[in-house]
């Protein structure tokens, strides 16, 4: 019998607790910046990863500059406003003796190649878009970043007023990492990591385990380019036009 996929749910945790219990090896994060998860964790981030901070400040006096700088607020914003292609930025640590292998910034409900699937804010989400942007995660964090234990936003906003997430994003999510585990080895921890409560994680693999037919995984093309040591990879699932990094 395969080994079952260990997957942890932490809230309210900070990324530097995680970090002194040595429980993750890498972050995937929604791309959305500010006074969000990674907004909060992003000067830890760069920090630990070796990178440079990119404040609000010098966004709200410069703009938006021309060319991209390899800082994980410019990429997210970059990220986060592709369209309509779906494309990730797989960040890795650019220091020896990092806590963390690695950064993935993928796209989720409030970026610009999600409005092509949305039906409209707070509607039910698209099950394409946020079971292959996991699974694709989940691909390039153990295969180009050699993770062992991912850490796993969720992939929609959260209506922090009332702790609300989207529950359909989380069993997409669940879905894919119990699909990813048993197409791949090497892989059997992972954490879904959210600022509040109220994530229905463990639901969502007491569904699965109660014999629930998962979907079938059903493979899809990926493009990937290389700037900066960093890997820009779009995914289609639909016929694909390649990879434009311009736009």
């Amino acid at each position: 019998m395969p080994n079952r996929l260990n997957i942890e749910h932490v809230t309210g945790r900070r990324l530097e607790q995680l970090l002194q219990d040595s429980s993750i090896d890498s972050v995937i994060a929604d791309s959305e910046d500010g006074f969000c998860q990674l907004g909060r964790e992003r000067m830890l981030l760069s920090k630990e990863l070796g990178y440079p901070d990119t404040s609000l400040g010098r966004w709200m006096e410069g703009g938006h500059p021309d060319l991209l700088e390899p800082s994980i607020g410019q990429l997210a914003d970059w990220c986060r406003g592709r369209s309509p292609e779906i494309t990730l930025a797989v960040i890795p640590t650019r220091r020896i003796d990092s806590q963390l292998k690695g950064l993935i910034l993928s796209p989720y409900d409030g970026s610009q190649c999600y409005l092509q699937f949305a039906n409209g804010e707070w509607s039910r989400p698209h099950r394409d878009f946020m079971y292959s942007v996991t699974w694709e995660s989940l691909y390039q964090a153990v295969h180009r970043l050699d993770a062992k234990h991912p850490a796993l936003m969720h992939l929609s906003r959260v209506r922090t007023w009332k702790n609300q997430y989207q529950w359909e994003v989380t069993y997409c999510q669940v879905e894919a990492a119990l699909n990813f585990h048993d197409q791949f080895q090497g892989f059997s921890n992972l954490t879904f990591w959210d600022p509040y409560p109220g994530n229905c994680v463990a639901e969502a693999i007491e569904y699965f385990q109660k014999g629930n037919n998962r979907s079938p995984h059903r493979p899809f093309t990926h493009f990937s380019t290389e700037q900066w040591g960093i890997n820009f990879v779009t995914i289609e699932w639909r016929k694909s036009k390649g990879l434009n990094l311009n736009k």
